[in-house]
């Protein structure tokens, strides 16, 4: 399932012009003009930012995505990640690449600017964010199963928007199953055919590096680390 389009202008038909209609009751004579007016045109369908996105409170440390999100950063830090460079920021935190690798960095709490079809642009927050100076990059979103519909179908619409830009960063969605969910993953991934990669995880192992090996192994291959 491809996001929601923008929305289309619908034009609504030209009103025909007022005709005088006479008539004579015992010879008086009345004229009645009578307006015709055109029918109001039907409601375009908003895009997915159209809608009012939820209020941007930050998850709860112990929530399931801002769990996977530090498990990630630490099995990120160790693969490539200069020792002793994390850092602690207002709104997230930070890693310097290895020396080795190129110049670059990590982030958390990552947020750039979406290039719309008919100009102007959104923001995008990613989870993570992982940039090298000559023009690699990786993007990584995270949502829950209990995640707003309207806030997936917004996520998809960005990835796409993206492989449009000059700088195509590699986008990954990491898939947090709760154990009630609102959503099915098969329902995410036939929204998510943006992403380059969809990774799926059960809550009960976001604690555990080993669990995202292959979402790891991804990242560094799309960066060209592996």
């Amino acid at each position: 399932m491809s996001p929601d389009p923008d929305p289309r202008r619908t034009q609504a038909k030209k009103t025909p012009p007022s005709k005088p209609v006479i008539s004579k009751t015992g010879g008086v004579t009345t004229t009645t003009i009578t307006h015709t007016h055109a029918p109001a045109p039907a409601p375009a369908q908003p895009h997915p930012h159209a809608v009012p996105p939820a209020p941007s409170v930050e998850a709860p440390k112990d929530a399931p995505v801002a769990v996977a999100r530090r498990t990630l950063l630490d099995a990120l830090l160790k693969a490539i990640g200069q020792p002793g460079s994390l850092l602690q920021h207002p709104h997230g935190q930070s890693f310097t690449l290895r020396l080795d690798l190129g110049d670059g960095a990590a982030h958390t709490h990552r947020t750039f600017m979406v290039s719309l079809p008919k100009g102007g642009s959104v923001p995008h927050t990613a989870d993570l964010s992982i940039e090298l100076e000559d023009g690699r990059s990786v993007y990584v979103d995270i949502l829950d199963s209990n995640a707003r519909l309207q806030d997936m179908k917004a996520h998809a619409f960005d990835a796409g928007l993206l492989k449009r830009q000059a700088r195509k960063p590699t986008a990954i969605l990491v898939f947090v199953r709760l154990p009630h969910p609102l959503h099915s993953q098969d329902l995410v991934e036939a929204l998510a055919h943006d992403y380059d990669y969809v990774f799926g995880i059960d809550e009960a192992n976001v604690v555990l590096e080993n669990k995202f090996a292959a979402c790891l192994s991804e990242v560094l291959k799309r960066l060209g680390v592996a």
